[in-house]
């Protein structure tokens, strides 16, 4: 298992889209790989007030992980290093290969607003790309 997730923090790349609910707000999700799955922070368009969903699903390895699920939030111009993981009150979700599973947070976002997803697996923390 520690092989899986062998960096203690690491910061993802490219954005995929997700549709929106019956909502009428368009969402957009910024994801990053796993060597055996995916970690995501999906929400409305840039600088909205709203929902958003850390996701984490895992495709594949053996066994089940237990992980909780954040979200860290900064001003454009922040010092991005010093910044706190809002994580405490999430609790912590099994989850297992062909699986996923999602904390959803609502947030008060401006427009110079970015947010991030965060998941934690022991004494690892992952984290997606910022959603700006």
């Amino acid at each position: 298992m520690a092989v899986v997730f062998a960096a203690a923090t690491l910061v993802f790349g490219i954005a995929s889209p997700a549709n929106a609910g019956t909502s009428g707000v368009r969402e957009t999700a910024k994801c990053g790989n796993l060597s055996n799955g995916e970690v995501c922070i999906i929400g409305p368009d840039t600088g909205r007030t709203g929902t958003y969903r850390t996701e984490y699903c895992k495709s594949s390895g053996s066994g089940d992980v237990s992980v909780q699920l954040g979200y860290q939030k900064a001003y454009d111009g922040s010092d991005y290093s010093d910044l706190s993981a809002r994580i405490t009150d999430s609790p912590l979700y099994g989850v297992w290969a062909g699986s996923c599973t999602s904390y959803s947070r609502h947030l008060n976002v401006s427009s110079d607003n970015c947010v991030r997803g965060i998941m934690k697996w022991q004494a690892y923390t992952y984290i997606s790309k910022w959603h700006c």
